[in-house]
């Protein structure tokens, strides 16, 4: 009887194991998907009106702003990146301090700073059509806007128009160390002018994940 009893228990464990992980696999393959969990949506609620009111403010789709925010601190105002970033929008120290933000953890003041300044990276890029000044801006968001011009020149040298993401995301990948030889053939000093980019990967699945989100948010109706 112990025996047979110890049998059901294991089997009895073993069933609600794989029950847990299918679950918890389902839980995956949605927030990876860019579907909110209810806490989460709840959040992107409590922030919708600021979100639309800068959004308008500087004319840019709100649901675009919530997909950036979703990707950098998943709507937690109290966010901290390893490197200093913070808040809602995720802003550098010296991004806050040259938008005049003294407190990024501050929910309205972080969102009005981000979006203020994702438009200025937008309109860095008057020549590309709107898709891709997106792209382009999101990258220079999160990369840096000296990376993408750099990229642009690696990519109008090779003959591509470099007023598209599609042009310049695979660019990225050439400013490391191992393109040099074409580094010496486009810039004078033998170098990106503005250094080596190890990041690329990173921002380059940010653009794709931002855009993922952006796309699923806007088939919602959010």
């Amino acid at each position: 009887m112990q025996g047979t009893t110890r049998r059901k228990l294991i089997l009895l464990t073993t069933f609600t194991l794989l029950i847990a992980l299918y679950v918890l696999t389902k839980i995956g393959d949605v927030w990876h998907r860019g579907s909110l969990p209810g806490d989460l949506s709840a959040r992107m609620e409590l922030y919708k009106t600021p979100v639309k009111k800068y959004a308008d403010q500087y004319g840019l789709d709100w649901l675009l702003i919530c997909a950036v925010i979703r990707q950098e601190s998943g709507f937690n105002p109290r966010a901290k990146s390893s490197v200093g970033a913070k808040g809602l929008m995720q802003l550098m120290p010296g991004t806050a301090k040259e938008l005049g933000i003294r407190n990024p953890y501050h929910p309205e003041r972080n969102i009005a700073a981000g979006v203020r300044y994702l438009r200025q990276q937008y309109d860095r890029f008057p020549k590309s059509q709107h898709t891709d000044r997106v792209k382009l801006a999101l990258a220079s968001y999160n990369g840096g806007v000296g990376h993408v011009f750099d990229a642009r020149a690696l990519a109008q040298h090779a003959g591509e128009d470099a007023n598209r993401w599609e042009a310049v995301r695979p660019a990225l990948g050439k400013l490391t160390h191992k393109h040099k030889s074409l580094h010496r053939r486009v810039w004078r000093d033998g170098r990106p002018e503005h250094g080596y980019f190890p990041g690329y990967r990173q921002t380059v699945a940010y653009v794709d994940r931002v855009i993922g989100y952006y796309e699923r948010f806007s088939r919602e109706g959010r």
